[in-house]
């Protein structure tokens, strides 16, 4: 994929992230929780890539409140590792392990691969930010990846 492409693809999530987010936030009460929280998960990567780490925050927090009110442990383990990673942009690592390690702890619970891998990949993202190597947290992450992928 060329530059155009993704740039595309970007921001059709973008805008699709916000359209989405928009109908589940701003005042219509479409009265289905678990879409309202996946909206306010996304809302919060779109924020996380425009940079605005603030709303991003706050989009999480609701979407963990949310799942944990609903039960929905894989959107719990999600929306932590988005909160993980959030917290390795903005150099609040420790926070950033404890966010994975939490989500960790609940895909391997589920037996969900993708997000057992995101957590891994993310606990190895936050240790490298401070200047520690942790290849083996990068080694086991991207196993999981193969696991998932071949079946």
């Amino acid at each position: 994929m060329n530059a155009n492409g993704l740039l595309t693809d970007m921001i059709s999530f973008i805008s699709l992230g916000r359209f989405g987010a928009l109908m589940a936030v701003d005042g219509y009460d479409l009265g289905d929780r678990p879409m309202q929280a996946w909206a306010l998960n996304d809302l919060g990567v779109v924020h996380q890539l425009t940079g605005d780490y603030p709303a991003a925050a706050a989009s999480h927090q609701q979407a963990l409140k949310l799942f944990c009110d609903l039960g929905a442990r894989l959107g719990q383990a999600e929306t932590l590792n988005n909160l993980g990673q959030l917290a390795t942009r903005t150099s609040a690592t420790p926070q950033a392990r404890d966010r994975h390690t939490h989500a960790l702890a609940i895909a391997r619970d589920l037996g969900v691969p993708l997000e057992q891998a995101r957590a891994l990949e993310g606990i190895a993202d936050s240790h490298l930010h401070d200047g520690n190597p942790a290849q083996d947290s990068k080694r086991r992450a991207r196993r999981r990846w193969r696991l998932r992928w071949r079946g």
